[in-house]
C-alpha cells in the first residue's frame, strides 16, 4: 500500500468508509479531510462507477432520528445520475452497465428524495445533517448566485450577497488586513457612512467584526431606508403630529442627517397628497366626508399593489373550497344589479359604522378591503365620514350614511380598476348587531325573529305557533336553521315600507310578512356577506360567559349566592386572571383583556367550584 497522498471527492467517501464517518468528512474542510493512497482511491472510483451509492448503516448514537436516506440521495443526485466520462471520452449506456443500472426506475428519484427530505428535516441526524449541508455547498459552489433571500417566519425578509475571498487564516501580515478590510468595505458600501447617527456605530461594530472572523460574514450593504417626503407626510397625519413638533423632532436627530424632511417639504407634500382624488374632503354641518367614494377605494388599492401588499381573495363554494377567479367582470348598467358569480375576478369591500368616544360620541363610517396582508390594521382603512351623533335609530342613520348607498350603489354596478383591469365589487356589511339591526331595519335581538341571517324563532309561545312551525325554534341549536334570510326579503321591505317610514310609524305588515324588520332597510346587502364586528363579538361573548355563572348561582341560591359568585369571579379575574375593567365599553374589559380571560378561563371556573350546581359549571368551562 502506497502513501496516503490523494484527497477523495466528496462523491468517492461512501465507497471508502461507513455512513458516519463520511458524512464527516463531508463535511470537513479540504485541507482537513483524511487522505488516502493511490490504489484505495482508483478501487472506490471503480467501485462508484460501476454501482449505485450504498446505503449507510446508521451509526449508534442515530438511533430512528434520522432517515438514512441523505447519504444515498446525495451521491445519487451529485454523480449517479450523471456519470463523469473516463479518459475523456463521452459515456454511453453500451459502454457503461453500472450507470445504465443507476439510472434504472428502481433508483430513487432524486426529486422525490429531495422533497421528502425537506418535508421530514427536523428528524434527520447530525451527520445527515452535515452531509446536507455538504450537498448545499456543492449546490451553491456550481451555481453561484448573485443573491439569497430567506423569508423567516416573523415576516422579515433577509438578502445576502456573496462577496469573493480568498481562504482565510488566522493571522496574517498587514497587506492581506488591508484587502481584508478593503472586501468588508466595498461589501457594506456606505451604509456606514450614510446612516443615522444612531445606528452608525452599531453598524462599525458589526463591520469591525466581519473583517477579523473566518469563513462567513454578515455585514449590512446598504444604508437604511429613508421615507419619502410623501411618505412623512402621511406619517405626521396618521399619527397626528404638529409641524413644530416634527422641527423638534428633526433637530433632535441632527437635522438634515436625520433623514427627515423640513418643514416647507412636509407643508408642499401635505398639499399634494390633500389634493389627491382619493383624499378630497368637504365638510357640512353634519360633518365631514370624503369627495368620493370610487376615488378612495381606487386610490387604497393602487397602493396595495405598489407596495405589493394586494392579496387576492376567494368565495367558498358549496363544499366550503375556495372558487378560483376563472372569469373577468363585464358590467351590465342597462340590468338591474345582481351579484356576480363567485368565478368572477372581484375584490372585497367590508363597509360599517361604530359610535362612541369620550366626550362628544362620533359616528364613524368606515371602509375597508380584506384583499391586503393585514386588513384588521386601522391605518389601512378608510374614513368616508365622521360626524357627531348621540343616537344610531333607522331615521338617523339614513341622515348619517343615507347620501352614501348612491356611491355605494353606483360601485357595485361598474365595478373598481385595478392594476390596470376591471373587477366586480363584492359588498360586506360589519358592525356591531345593534348596527347591522338598525341598518336592515330590524327590531333587534330582542323581537321575534332576533337574527339578521335567519328566520328563527327567538321565544316559545302561544302568539309564535305559526312561525315556530314555519321557521323553527332558536333553542334546537343542534338543528340547522329551517330558512335564511334572502336580498329579495329586504328589497321587498324597502318597497313596502316606503321612502317616507319613520320611527313612529306602526308596520303595515302582518308578523309573518315583515319579518321582524320595521323600518326600510338602508340597502339591500346580501345577509350571507353580513359579518359581526370580531371586537364587538369578543367584548359581548366575554361579558355574557361571565354573567352566565353569576345567573346559574342565582337560579339555584338565590340573591345571596349570586352575590358571592360574583364576588369569587372579580376576585378571580384581579388576582389570579389578572385584568381590569376600563372606563369605557359600559364599564366592560377592552379586547386585548377578553382574549386574556379566555386565555385563562379555568381560573374562573376553579372560583366557581361548589357555588354554581356541577352540570352547569361543567357546560361553563366548555362554552
Amino acid at each position: 500500500m502506497g502513501a496516503a497522498t490523494y484527497v477523495p471527492s466528496p462523491a468517492a467517501m461512501p465507497w471508502l468508509w461507513s455512513g458516519a464517518d463520511a458524512a464527516n468528512e463531508a463535511a470537513a474542510k479540504p485541507n482537513e479531510r483524511r487522505k488516502v493512497c493511490a490504489a484505495c482511491r482508483s478501487k472506490a472510483d471503480r467501485s462508484r462507477w460501476a454501482s449505485t451509492p450504498p446505503l449507510p448503516a446508521p451509526s449508534p448514537d442515530e438511533g430512528a432520528v434520522g432517515l438514512n436516506l441523505l447519504s444515498a440521495v446525495a451521491a445519487f443526485v451529485q454523480d449517479s445520475s450523471i456519470a463523469p466520462p473516463r479518459d475523456g471520452a463521452p459515456a454511453a449506456a453500451d459502454d457503461e452497465p453500472g450507470q445504465a443500472a443507476a439510472l434504472e426506475p428502481s433508483s430513487p428519484s432524486p426529486t422525490v428524495a429531495l422533497e421528502t427530505l425537506l418535508a421530514r428535516y427536523d428528524t434527520l441526524s447530525k451527520s445527515e445533517v452535515a452531509l446536507s449541508a455538504a450537498l448545499m455547498a456543492k449546490h451553491l459552489r456550481a451555481v453561484r448566485p448573485t443573491h439569497i433571500s430567506i423569508s423567516f417566519g416573523n415576516g422579515v425578509n433577509r438578502r445576502y450577497e456573496p462577496v469573493p475571498t480568498r481562504k482565510r487564516k488566522r493571522a496574517v501580515q498587514a497587506r492581506q488586513t488591508r484587502r481584508r478590510v478593503s472586501a468588508v468595505a466595498r461589501a457594506a458600501g456606505g451604509a456606514v457612512d450614510a446612516a443615522a447617527p444612531a445606528t452608525r456605530r452599531a453598524n462599525l461594530d458589526i463591520r469591525r467584526a466581519a473583517q477579523r472572523q473566518e469563513g462567513v460574514s454578515v455585514v449590512p450593504t446598504g444604508r437604511l431606508q429613508r421615507l419619502s417626503p410623501r411618505e412623512q407626510a402621511l406619517f405626521m397625519t396618521k399619527h397626528q403630529l404638529s409641524q413644530t413638533k416634527w422641527s423638534e423632532l428633526r433637530k433632535a436627530l441632527s437635522g438634515k442627517d436625520s433623514g427627515l424632511a423640513s418643514r416647507e417639504v412636509i407643508r408642499s407634500a401635505m398639499r399634494t397628497a390633500a389634493a389627491e382624488p382619493g383624499r378630497q374632503v368637504w365638510t357640512d354641518a353634519r360633518g365631514a366626508h370624503l369627495v368620493s367614494l370610487r376615488d378612495a377605494v381606487e386610490c387604497t388599492l393602487d397602493e396595495l399593489v405598489q407596495s405589493e401588499q394586494f392579496r387576492e381573495r376567494y368565495a367558498r363554494g358549496p363544499d366550503g373550497r375556495p372558487v378560483p377567479h376563472t372569469s373577468t367582470y363585464l358590467p351590465t348598467p342597462e340590468l338591474p344589479y345582481e351579484q356576480h358569480a363567485d368565478n368572477v375576478a372581484d375584490i372585497h369591500l367590508c363597509l360599517g359604522l361604530d359610535k362612541g368616544g369620550r366626550g362628544t360620541s362620533t359616528a364613524k363610517l368606515v371602509a375597508t378591503t380584506p384583499n391586503q396582508v393585514h386588513p384588521m390594521s386601522r391605518s389601512h382603512s378608510i374614513l368616508l365620514s365622521t360626524m357627531p351623533c348621540s343616537s344610531d335609530t333607522n331615521t338617523d342613520l339614513h341622515e348619517m350614511i343615507g347620501p352614501w348607498m348612491g356611491d355605494v350603489q353606483a360601485l357595485l354596478e361598474s365595478g373598481v380598476t385595478v392594476n390596470g383591469s376591471l373587477r366586480a365589487v363584492r359588498l360586506f356589511l360589519t358592525g356591531d348587531l345593534q348596527f347591522l339591526s338598525c341598518f336592515l331595519g330590524h327590531k333587534g335581538a330582542s323581537c321575534r325573529l332576533p337574527c339578521v341571517w335567519c328566520l328563527v324563532v327567538g321565544r316559545r309561545g302561544d302568539a309564535n305557533v305559526e312561525a315556530l312551525a314555519a321557521f323553527g325554534d332558536i333553542q334546537d341549536a343542534w338543528q340547522k336553521p329551517k330558512r335564511l334570510r334572502t336580498r329579495k326579503q329586504l328589497q321587498d321591505a324597502i318597497e313596502a315600507l316606503g321612502e317616507d317610514c319613520n320611527d313612529d310609524l306602526l308596520i303595515p305588515l302582518t308578523p309573518l310578512k315583515h319579518l321582524s324588520i320595521e323600518y326600510p332597510p338602508l340597502f339591500d346587502v346580501e345577509p350571507c356577506q353580513i359579518v359581526v364586528a370580531p371586537l364587538h363579538l369578543t367584548l359581548g361573548v366575554t361579558a355574557i360567559l361571565l354573567r352566565l355563572g353569576v345567573e346559574a348561582a342565582a337560579l339555584c341560591g338565590g340573591l345571596p349566592a349570586a352575590r358571592r359568585a360574583a364576588a369569587a369571579i372579580g376576585a378571580a379575574l384581579l388576582k389570579d386572571v389578572r385584568v381590569r375593567p376600563v372606563p369605557y365599553h359600559g364599564g366592560g374589559f377592552a379586547g386585548r383583556e377578553c382574549h386574556r380571560i379566555a386565555v385563562r378561563g379555568s381560573m374562573v371556573c376553579d372560583a366557581l367550584e361548589g357555588l354554581i350546581p356541577a352540570p352547569q359549571l361543567a357546560a361553563l368551562r366548555t362554552a
